[in-house]
């Protein structure tokens, strides 16, 4: 083939340009991807109001859209990097804020408030924990998994919004 004026063929520059893509969608923004992503496992808390759970499955849904499963080639997973933009951004103060400022927030605690010192607690624990577990936890990569950085910001987000809660008792 003829090399062009800039030293590539235009087979050259086509193949350069979808790798381009294919890597950009790959991840850099916490595993971002246009897969279906699978439905959260939140477990709903028993013995409880649903605004208790409701309030639950929101945490989890906070959680789940900033970490977002990966595990082959395509959606590789929450990195290192994606974790300190993360830890860099805002992102966690404004999330607090959203979900105090919700009614599913405010109806949560008001039905926690109405629960022996002993259920308040259990539903704290519950309301604390990261999402899903590590890929190393499982035993394999997968989609029911994490990366130990996608763990580490459930966490904080699991933690901050549990400490909401709590201050809101």
């Amino acid at each position: 083939m003829k090399r062009k004026k800039y030293g590539f063929t235009l087979i050259e520059l086509v193949i350069a340009i979808s790798a381009l893509a294919i890597i950009a969608g790959c991840g850099g923004g916490g595993g971002g991807s246009s897969l279906n992503l699978p439905e959260i496992n939140y477990t709903p808390i028993s013995g409880v109001p649903q605004p208790v759970n409701d309030l639950g499955k929101m945490i989890c849904q906070e959680q789940r859209s900033v970490v977002t499963p990966g595990g082959n080639q395509w959606a590789p997973g929450f990195s290192w990097l994606d974790k300190t933009n993360f830890d860099e951004s805002n992102q966690l103060q404004e999330i607090v804020a959203e979900v105090k400022g919700s009614s599913v927030f405010s109806n949560g605690v008001a039905s926690i408030r109405t629960l022996s010192t002993n259920d308040q607690s259990r539903v704290l624990t519950a309301y604390s924990k990261p999402l899903y577990p590590t890929w190393a936890m499982n035993g394999y990569i997968g989609s029911d998994g994490t990366t130990d950085a996608g763990y580490a910001v459930e966490q904080q987000i699991a933690t901050a919004l549990t400490n909401a809660v709590e201050a809101a008792l």
